[in-house]
């Protein structure tokens, strides 16, 4: 199972809980054992971040836009809602980003 634990320091630290019976000299114990597992979700966050995310403006990249509007269009239709979308073409945008990619600035 995985909880927070509170550190000294006051902060959650994200483990799983880890628990096994075993026998010790004829008998059963129970052994809990708990593995932090804040690098994990940081490394999960980084890789939902660069699937998503275009590295550059850091903005949602293709994919992300279109599964993120199918889901309020759906929304709202289900809702009886309606929403606007404006959306706006930086002409030369390509360019610019290729060139920085290019250049090493991410």
């Amino acid at each position: 199972m995985d909880a927070d634990l509170v550190s000294v320091f006051g902060d959650l630290v994200p483990v799983r809980v880890l628990r096994s019976d075993v026998r010790l000299a004829g008998r059963l114990r129970t052994v809990i054992a708990f593995r932090d597992q804040s690098e994990r979700l940081r490394r999960e966050a980084r890789i939902r971040s660069l699937a998503f995310a275009d590295a550059l403006p850091g903005l949602a990249n293709r994919p992300r836009f279109h599964d993120t509007l199918a889901e309020l269009v759906e929304q709202n239709q289900a809702g009886g809602l309606h929403f606007s979308l404006l959306v706006f073409d930086l002409d030369g945008f390509k360019s610019v980003n290729d060139a920085a990619r290019a250049f090493g600035r991410r």
